[in-house]
């Protein structure tokens, strides 16, 4: 009887270990997942700064291409 007791309190001591690294885990889940969204939002956030920025500079690409042209059309002649 002694030794049934001995038992159960070993199965309840590590199903109660068990049940702590459960929660341990699922919080380490659940921060993991918040990081991963805060993540996604930097990295759309930085992508849709990286199209403003495209879409500011390609103008100006273009304009000094065009210029660079016009240049060498005046230094052939």
């Amino acid at each position: 009887m002694a030794e049934t007791t001995l038992l159960k309190s070993e199965i309840d001591s590590k199903l109660e270990k068990e049940r702590h690294n459960l929660q341990t885990l699922n919080e380490a889940m659940n921060k993991s997942n918040s990081n991963t969204q805060n993540m996604l939002t930097i990295l759309e956030s930085f992508q849709n700064r990286l199209k403003k920025l495209e879409s500011t500079v390609e103008p100006v690409y273009n304009e000094t291409e065009m210029l660079r042209r016009r240049q060498e059309s005046i230094l052939r002649l």
